[in-house]
């Protein structure tokens, strides 16, 4: 279902001068579909994203929005002269196949750099936290198939004090972010930004502030009721139980995982 018409494209991204621009194209990159073969321009995201195609709808009007199956939000344009301006800006068809390795970063002011790469990053990049060996675990991450193009972003960011390590799995290639760095990339990122996705900059906010396990509220101890309990530091994640500490009794006991901390180990970001 097409939900709006597209007003008429008039050459807006055949020069990229603005942040919503750069932004644009560097979620173009990521999730954007330039065809071979035909003029078709989209971007597809995630349902629970659609305030970010409306947006984007709303700063550039020559697109349509189009629901799929009731699961996916899609942002498109069928004008040749769009494709042309893409493509030009850097963004190839079959990015991820034989032009892999033709894409580069954009010649685009310094200055915006970072909005495409905020862009990019909403695309195919995320955070995860996990639990492993009575350790958290977190990663903020960016995926390409062109692994010239992530040295390209490597380097951008370490010019910024950023500092990241390129790995390959599968001849895809991950650019993983230090955690030293990620204070500095949330910055480089969003400030002064006035596009993003919502989901993952609030994401990336639990990277940043919150503890792997939050107690919710005490419960009480098994030996003497006293409400007045923590947990001691040990945990049994395997089989979702945590271990306390009474302060009343000074006896320890467990309880089950479910009963008083939010877990965090389910992966909190992935596109």
């Amino acid at each position: 279902m097409i939900l709006n018409i597209a007003n008429m494209y008039n050459r807006e991204l055949q020069s990229i001068d603005t942040q919503e621009k750069a932004y644009l194209l560097g979620l173009f990159y990521a999730d954007g579909n330039v065809g071979i073969n035909q003029t078709q321009c989209r971007i597809e995201l995630k349902l629970e994203d659609k305030e970010l195609i409306f947006h984007l709808q709303k700063l550039f009007p020559f697109f349509y929005i189009h629901y799929d199956r009731g699961t996916k939000i899609e942002l498109g344009n069928y004008q040749k002269t769009l494709k042309e301006d893409l493509v030009f800006n850097g963004c190839l068809p079959r990015k991820s196949f034989e032009n892999e390795e033709n894409i580069h970063m954009p010649d685009i002011n310094k200055d915006l750099i970072r909005h495409f790469i905020r862009g990019y990053f909403d695309g195919d990049g995320g955070c995860t936290l996990s639990y492993s060996n009575n350790k958290t675990q977190k990663r903020v991450y960016i995926y390409s198939a062109s692994i010239q193009f992530l040295r390209e972003i490597k380097i951008g960011l370490r010019d910024n004090n950023i500092m990241s390590e390129l790995s390959i799995v599968n001849n895809v290639g991950k650019l993983t972010i230090f955690s030293s760095s990620y204070t500095c990339f949330y910055r480089y990122l969003y400030d002064d930004s006035i596009i993003f996705m919502n989901r993952k900059k609030n994401k990336f906010d639990q990277i940043l502030s919150t503890n792997f396990f939050m107690q919710k509220d005490s419960i009480p101890c098994k030996f003497c009721d006293s409400n007045d309990t923590v947990c001691d530091g040990y945990d049994y994640y395997k089989v979702k139980k945590q271990r306390y500490l009474c302060k009343t009794c000074k006896r320890h006991f467990t309880a089950p995982l479910s009963s008083n901390i939010q877990s965090g180990g389910d992966e909190l970001l992935e596109s």
